[in-house]
């Protein structure tokens, strides 16, 4: 089977967006608050992030900030970063945002710079005011 990352899986899935139901529709007024609130100052910036870490949950939130973790533990850590990151986006969908951007931060920090472009392209597909990518 096919990658999620795969390219023809990637355009149908980004043409075919999950519904925006009454929770996801709540997080986003919340994410255009916080964003508008940076205007201002940095103190929505922490919120932020953690609505983008935790959009698909708890769990789903602390497996990607141990991937997180390994990818900022150095070279010896990136190959299971890159696993669980790979893991993280079949399991939800590149529609959660955040494991992707992650993802391409890590393929920036190992010189595969195409796909890292590649990666935040997905990413501003799915929020275009997505300042990490």
């Amino acid at each position: 089977t096919k990658s999620r990352l795969h390219p023809d899986l990637v355009s149908e899935e980004l043409l075919n967006p999950p519904p925006l139901t009454t929770i996801g529709r709540a997080r986003l007024d919340a994410e255009m608050e916080c964003l508008s609130n940076l205007m201002d100052s940095d103190e929505s910036l922490s919120d932020l992030w953690n609505l983008w870490f935790s959009e698909r949950g708890p769990d789903a939130s602390r497996d990607l900030k141990a991937a997180e973790q390994l990818s900022m533990g150095g070279p010896q850590y990136w190959d299971e970063a890159e696993a669980q990151l790979r893991a993280l986006i079949e399991e939800h969908g590149v529609h959660w945002a955040e494991p992707v951007n992650r993802l391409a931060t890590l393929m920036y920090m190992r010189g595969r710079l195409r796909e890292s472009k590649e990666l935040c392209e997905i990413v501003l597909a799915v929020k275009p005011w997505h300042f990490g990518a």
